[in-house]
């Protein structure tokens, strides 16, 4: 069961990933051609979804069954450095909520 539950997860992060993606894949095939950009594809997907995995894993190995990245960063890294991760995230996930 718990193999199922992170599958899924991973998945459904891997897809909100590349749904954004999708909606340029017209103009970005038109301006470079498509086989530069399914190269860039096979190169991204498995980036995408190691990614993913990693950061679900990493949150789901906390104890408690509530908690997000910046708990589970506190708890593991302590204070200081866990301050530093959850900045890092949120600098690394803002510019995507953006577009």
């Amino acid at each position: 069961m718990h193999r199922r539950l992170e599958t899924n997860w991973s998945v459904s992060l891997f897809g909100t990933a590349v749904g954004a993606g999708v909606l340029f894949l017209p103009i970005n095939a038109g301006l470079g051609g498509l086989w530069p950009l399914l190269i860039v594809t096979v190169l991204i997907g498995p980036m995408t979804y190691f990614s993913h995995r990693a950061l679900s894993r990493f949150v789901c190995a906390s104890p408690e069954p509530r908690a997000d990245i910046t708990v589970v960063a506190r708890t593991n890294f302590g204070e200081g450095a866990g301050r530093l991760i959850t900045v890092l995230y949120f600098l690394a996930v803002y510019p995507i909520v953006l577009i």
